[in-house]
């Protein structure tokens, strides 16, 4: 079986985002069998579950259990390039929302995005299919805050959602995810 990949591109900010947390981001990226010449590539990919341990080790570098949220959270989703250029022009947002499902594999193969209207609620359902990722938390909430930056894209900066949930297990203190999520 292929081996998921996610786009370097995923990566771009995170030796900054690493070394203003107080972490050594060299020593996180060799940890991970990485160089800070490898994730300068945005056209380049790594695996999904190398990616996904990446973000855990910088959350425990850092001492930041949220690591991957504040990551996303000021990751601009203009650095995917053209999947996202596609949705932040499509005509409406269930037209932009099915534009990035159907074409997510060609930046993360490790995952997969829903769009739903069901009455007078729209649901956006992405979801982490890689099953080599031991640790998806990270990850998760970093795919999560990078989705909000997109609909504050599509929608106005003041966006945010009615609910958001996770499938790993809520942390004693969710005061971050509220902030963030607002």
């Amino acid at each position: 079986r292929k081996t998921p990949v996610i786009s370097l591109a995923a990566t771009t900010g995170l030796i900054s985002a690493i070394t203003t947390g107080g972490g050594d981001a060299d020593q996180v990226l060799r940890s991970c069998g990485l160089s800070r010449r490898d994730v300068s590539n945005p056209h380049g990919f790594v695996a999904c579950s190398i990616f996904a341990r990446l973000l855990e080790t910088a959350a425990q570098a850092t001492s930041d259990a949220c690591f991957g949220l504040h990551f996303g959270e000021h990751y601009n989703p203009k650095n995917v390039g053209p999947l996202t250029y596609l949705a932040l022009n499509s005509p409406t947002f269930a037209v932009g929302f099915e534009t990035l499902a159907r074409y997510l594999t060609a930046h993360n193969e490790g995952g997969r995005v829903s769009f739903a209207i069901e009455g007078e609620w729209a649901y956006v359902r992405p979801e982490i299919t890689d099953p080599s990722i031991e640790s998806p938390r990270q990850a998760s909430e970093y795919s999560m805050a990078v989705g909000r930056n997109t609909i504050r894209l599509m929608a106005g900066s003041q966006w945010a959602p009615v609910e958001v949930q996770f499938a790993h297990p809520a942390p004693a203190d969710v005061a971050e995810h509220t902030r963030v999520f607002g």
